[in-house]
C-alpha cells in the first residue's frame, strides 16, 4: 500500500505505531457508518458482504491518507488525500448502485471520478516531489496528533450512535449490531492501550536522565602531599632468591666454551 511507504519514510517507529492505531479506529468507525449507508434494508448475504468489503476498503484508504495529511500537511500529502478521496467517491457510488441493482455501464457519476482521479494523481507525482530531502526532514505538526486522536474518538462515538439508531429503527439485525459494537469496542481499547504505552515510555525516558543526575558520583582518592605518586609493590623474597641463584656467565666460561 502506498500509504505504508509514506509512513516508513516520514515517521519514526513510535509515531508510526500511534498513527496506525488512530487509522485503525477511524477505519473501523467510518467503515461501520458506510456499511449502514450502503447496505439496503432486508438485503441478502451477498449484498451485505459486498457492502462490507467496499466500506472497509474505502474507510481504511481515506483514514490512512487523512492521518498522513494531518501529521504532515505538505502539498504532496494533501494532494494525495484529494485524489484518493475523489477515487473513493466514485467507488462508493458504484457500490451503492451495484448493491441496489440499478447500475448502468457508462454512468457519469461513476466513470468520471474513476477516470479523473488517476490522472490527477499522476500529475501530482510528476509536479510535486514527494521523496526529496526537504520533505523527509520536515517534523510533524504541533497539534496534528491531538486533532487526529480527537477525530478518531469522535468518529467512533458517531459510529456507535449510528449502529444504535439502525437497531432501533429495525434497519439492522441485532446480531449484526452486536458484531459492529464489539469491533468498535476492540478498536477503542486498542487505541487506549497504545496511548498508555506511549505515555509510560515517555515518562520513563524523561525520568532516566533525572535519576542519573541525582545519583552520587564515585569519589576518587587523592594521594598524600608527601608522596610523589603511586608506590610499586616490593618484590617478594622468593623472587629475590630466584634471581640470586641464577648462574652468571663470566668471561672465563665463555672462553672455555669457545675452545
Amino acid at each position: 500500500m502506498p500509504a505504508a511507504i509514506e509512513y516508513r519514510e516520514h515517521l519514526t517507529s513510535v509515531d508510526r505505531h500511534e498513527i496506525e492505531a488512530d487509522v485503525a479506529l477511524i477505519a473501523v468507525a467510518l467503515g461501520s457508518v458506510l456499511y449502514l449507508i450502503l447496505r439496503p434494508v432486508g438485503s441478502a448475504s451477498l449484498e451485505s458482504i459486498s457492502a462490507a468489503v467496499t466500506a472497509i476498503l474505502v474507510a481504511s484508504t481515506i483514514g490512512a491518507y487523512l492521518a498522513l495529511s494531518m501529521w504532515l500537511p505538505t502539498r504532496a500529502h494533501v494532494g494525495l488525500l484529494v485524489g484518493i478521496g475523489l477515487l473513493a467517491a466514485g467507488v462508493l457510488v458504484f457500490a451503492e448502485r451495484w448493491v441496489e441493482g440499478v447500475y448502468v455501464p457508462g454512468d457519469t457519476a461513476v466513470e468520471l471520478p474513476l477516470v479523473l482521479s488517476p490522472l490527477f494523481l499522476a500529475a501530482l507525482v510528476n509536479v510535486v516531489p514527494r521523496h526529496g530531502a526537504r520533505e523527509q526532514v520536515r517534523p510533524p505538526t504541533r497539534y496534528g496528533r491531538a486533532i487526529l486522536t480527537t477525530l478518531s474518538v469522535a468518529t467512533a462515538c458517531l459510529a456507535l450512535a449510528a449502529v444504535a439508531a439502525a437497531e432501533t429503527t429495525d434497519r439492522l439485525e441485532t446480531d449484526q449490531g452486536s458484531v459492529l459494537i464489539g469491533i468498535l469496542a476492540i478498536a477503542v481499547a486498542l487505541r487506549i492501550l497504545v496511548n498508555q504505552v506511549r505515555g509510560s515510555n515517555a515518562s520513563r525516558e524523561a525520568r532516566t536522565p533525572l535519576t542519573r543526575r541525582r545519583s552520587p558520583s564515585p569519589r576518587r582518592t587523592r594521594p598524600s602531599p608527601g608522596s610523589s605518586g603511586p608506590t610499586r609493590p616490593s618484590a617478594s623474597p622468593r623472587s629475590a632468591c630466584a634471581r640470586s641463584s641464577r648462574p652468571r656467565l663470566t668471561g672465563s666460561s665463555n672462553s672455555t666454551t669457545r675452545t
